[in-house]
């Protein structure tokens, strides 16, 4: 199969992978708190822009004063926008090489959509040592049955956006509600070390 180049900013890359491989020693060389060149920003600007025309203006807001590197809500290091008027806001430069369906989208809120509830079945084992395993009736099967039952045309769910959101969350809070109660209904769970975890899934 042929790979699809890439043009950002006035580089060709070979695919989104090597693309998304760039970005990434971008992030690597800095240190919190460090501006981009205007070159970086180019680029950066440019990878954002393949997320879609509406995230790239809901991202850049009032105009982009500098790119810099940061620490995220979860800890990590990343890019962070700094907009003409003073706002700020990070963004995950992976999201900007990865072509999303839009059933994963949907998933991806669907699991946002039980986040607490798993996070609650780990409390005082240690959260970053454990995962919440599905027994039984894997999730995907379970984000399908739903879908099929309450007949949701997924390609018109709408999802937040704005500030400091990150992944997809549904807009409706009664569609997560709903999803949250018809897991729980059938949704068969167990907290496994992430190692037994990570074994279970390589023999599905």
């Amino acid at each position: 199969m042929v790979r699809e180049k890439v043009y950002l900013a006035g580089r060709e890359f070979s695919s989104l992978t090597v693309a998304r491989a760039y970005a990434k020693s971008i992030l690597d060389k800095h240190n919190s708190g460090d501006f981009l060149n205007e070159e970086e920003n180019a680029f950066l600007k440019a990878a954002i822009a393949l997320r879609g025309v509406e995230k790239l203006k809901e991202k850049i807001g009032s105009g982009i004063e500098r790119i810099f590197i940061g620490y995220n809500g979860s800890g990590d290091k990343a890019f962070f926008i700094h907009r003409t008027d003073g706002s700020e806001t990070d963004f995950s430069y992976i999201k900007c090489f990865t072509k999303q369906s839009v059933f994963a989208d949907f998933s991806t809120a669907c699991r946002n959509a039980i986040k607490e509830d798993k996070a609650a079945l780990k409390t005082g084992l240690g959260y970053d040592q454990y995962d919440v395993h599905h027994n039984c009736i894997d999730f995907k099967t379970i984000v399908q049955t739903f879908i099929e039952d309450k007949h949701i045309d997924i390609t018109m769910v709408e999802f937040l956006s704005g500030d400091r959101i990150e992944g997809r969350h549904f807009k409706d809070e009664r569609l997560a509600s709903a999803f949250r109660e018809f897991h729980s209904r059938f949704a068969s769970l167990e907290v496994l070390p992430k190692t037994d975890h990570k074994t279970r899934h390589k023999h599905r």
